[in-house]
């Protein structure tokens, strides 16, 4: 009686263990935490996003164009992502 109980209960732990995975999230507001977040994943089209219109803030058309083009090809179903591109 006392096996099955505590191999319930080990199976439990192990779940909430594998369940409570803590996921960090960058600040994209600032530079420093788009470029942590691109560090860990260059992939990551939120920061992509969120550089690009910093480069088009600090009048860097030809960087922010390279991002939204990457961008694009990386998902290409989000039209917020062609109004940025219209304003590089």
């Amino acid at each position: 009686m006392r096996v099955p109980f505590i191999l319930f209960s080990l199976a439990i732990c192990m779940m909430c263990l594998f369940a409570c995975k803590e996921t960090v999230q960058s600040d994209l507001s600032t530079s420093a935490g788009i470029n942590a977040a691109l560090s860990k994943d260059s992939n990551n089209t939120d920061a992509l996003h969120a550089r690009a219109k910093l480069y088009i803030s600090h009048n860097r058309p030809d960087s922010a164009l390279y991002d939204m083009k990457r961008l694009i090809s990386l998902d290409s179903s989000k039209s917020n992502y062609y109004i940025t591109l219209a304003d590089v």
